[in-house]
C-alpha cells in the first residue's frame, strides 16, 4: 500500500498482522480509516482491501466487548467522523455502512440516518 495504491500482497500481510489476536483495537481501526482515505476511489481496484476494511471495522464497532451487536451514539459519531472526512463517501465506506447494518442488532438514530444515506448510493454490497 504505497502512494495511494493497494496491492493484494500488502493487504494480506496487514490482515495477518491484524488477525493475530482476533481483536481490532481503536488504533488499528484508525489506521484502516487512514489507509482507506489515502486510496480514495482506487479502493475498488483491490477487492481484498475492501473485504479487510469492511470486516475489520465492523468487527471493531459491531462485535466489540462493551456493546456487542449494538451501535451506540458514541460509536455512530466516531464512524461518521471517519467516513465524512472528505465530504464524499467512497464505495468502501458505503459497503461498510451496509455491512454494519446487516450485522448490528440495535442502532441509535444517528446511525440509522447514515444507513439511509448509504441506501441512496448506487453501490452493491
Amino acid at each position: 500500500m504505497s502512494e495511494g495504491k493497494v496491492e493484494t500482497e500488502g493487504v494480506q500481510a496487514l490482515e495477518k498482522h491484524l488477525l493475530q489476536d482476533w481483536v481490532i483495537t481503536a488504533d488499528e481501526a484508525e489506521m484502516l480509516f487512514q489507509i482507506n482515505l489515502k486510496v480514495g476511489q482506487q479502493d475498488e481496484s483491490c477487492p481484498t482491501w475492501t473485504d479487510l476494511y469492511v470486516h475489520a471495522i465492523s468487527r471493531f464497532v459491531v462485535f466489540d466487548m462493551n456493546t456487542p451487536g449494538e451501535i451506540s451514539a458514541e460509536e455512530a459519531d466516531w464512524i461518521q467522523k471517519h467516513i465524512s472526512v472528505d465530504g464524499i463517501m467512497s464505495p468502501n465506506e458505503i459497503k461498510l455502512l451496509k455491512h454494519i447494518r446487516r450485522h448490528a442488532t440495535k442502532c441509535c438514530d444517528s446511525m440509522k440516518k447514515l444507513f439511509e444515506f448509504a441506501d441512496m448510493a448506487d453501490v452493491e454490497d
